[in-house]
């Protein structure tokens, strides 16, 4: 058999390096970390250590990789707006965007500052139907009643629903 190589597992040489530094591996060891998660995707982590045999001062280290450090900002800010696009994306798959035009029919969302004294816990979730007076680019909505009696304030499209007859 022959002897083994002299070329050590690069796993090997950071526990080596770690053991030697005792608790001083912020110094010894520079990394960048990045965690992403994607829905329907698995988790990544990047873990760049830069390991070199004999190279003990980390100063020295960070300075060779400046120019490297730079071109790895860059190319994990693209990964990131990827990312953020990606997961945009998912999580306004199944939105559907509404809008009201004048004169339609709709029914407001209840809340406790808007609902009968006293009314329990089986009131109606909507009271209604109003309205659609005015419409905004912003999503609010003046109301009035049946009767032509304008609502005090404008409503947003979250707390709104199309009244069918």
């Amino acid at each position: 058999m022959g002897k083994r190589s002299h070329k050590q597992d690069p796993n090997q040489r950071l526990k080596k390096r770690l053991e030697q530094a005792k608790g001083k591996w912020v110094e010894e060891l520079p990394a960048l970390w990045a965690y992403r998660t994607i829905p329907g995707r698995s988790a990544e982590t990047l873990i760049s250590p830069s390991i070199r045999n004999g190279c003990n001062d980390a100063n020295t280290e960070l300075g060779r990789n400046l120019d490297w450090a730079d071109e790895v900002r860059e190319s994990a800010a693209i990964r990131m707006a990827d990312y953020q696009q990606r997961a945009s994306a998912h999580y306004n798959r199944k939105v559907r965007p509404r809008s009201f035009k004048n004169g339609t029919l709709v029914l407001r969302k209840v809340f406790e500052n808007t609902a009968e004294v006293g009314a329990g816990k089986f009131q109606a979730n909507w009271e209604g139907p109003y309205i659609v007076s005015k419409a905004s680019e912003s999503g609010a909505y003046h109301l009035q009643k049946l009767d032509g009696t304008p609502l005090l304030r404008p409503w947003n499209v979250s707390n709104l629903k199309q009244y069918y007859q």
